[in-house]
């Protein structure tokens, strides 16, 4: 692997993180942020809180909303090509 990794903590426990695009990762570009809308709205008090709130927020996603993000994920591998890799909308 020619990326190095990168460590970071966060709630408690370390992730290990690859550098890559966040754009070409449709939890990273969609998902993430439909589950911290809705599943922050209101303050978390502990991890537990929030563990649950990220899990109903999931199991309430409609099927039919992740397949548009699912599909979506082409349109975006092109730009990111047409890019050369670079940033892009």
């Amino acid at each position: 692997m020619h990326e190095r990794d990168v460590e970071k903590r966060e709630i408690g426990r370390l992730l290990i993180y690859m550098r890559r695009p966040a754009d070409l990762n449709p939890l990273d570009y969609s998902v993430w942020s439909i589950l911290e809308e809705k599943a922050c709205a209101k303050p978390q008090q502990t991890v537990e809180s929030l563990k649950r709130a990220l899990k109903k927020t999931w199991n309430e996603i409609y099927v039919d909303t992740l397949f548009g993000i699912v599909d979506n994920f082409s349109k975006r591998l092109k730009k990111c090509i047409d890019a050369n890799g670079g940033h892009f909308d």
